[in-house]
């Protein structure tokens, strides 16, 4: 079986849409929306898996951010020296394999 696409699962359509906007050969994307769904995006994984896909690439984390959400409350840009006292990062994987870290300046 050759193995000539990469599957990219995404929770909404606008999250496709930005993976499909990007400047990459189209031709060697498939893209899958789970629809915020886990079950789906494994289903959608396991798809293109079955279909020879050379690797799986999970993108955006939209679906899991809380609509009471204002715009000016989601960073949306890169700011250089923004002088953050506590920052987050989180990873999420297919199946519940997901991690979060907090960071905080040490002031001694």
């Amino acid at each position: 079986m050759t193995r000539s696409f990469i599957g990219v699962v995404c929770g909404l359509k606008s999250e496709a849409q930005a993976v499909a906007a990007a400047k990459v050969d189209q031709s060697k994307l498939r893209i899958g929306i789970s629809g915020a769904n886990a079950a789906r995006a494994e289903e959608i994984a396991r798809g293109f898996c079955n279909d020879g896909a050379s690797a799986i690439l999970s993108v955006g984390v939209s679906g899991g951010l809380d609509p009471a959400l204002k715009p000016e409350e989601i960073a949306t840009e890169l700011r250089e020296a923004a002088e953050l006292d506590t920052v987050m990062t989180n990873s999420f994987g297919f199946g519940g394999t997901n991690g979060s870290m907090l960071l905080s300046r040490y002031r001694g």
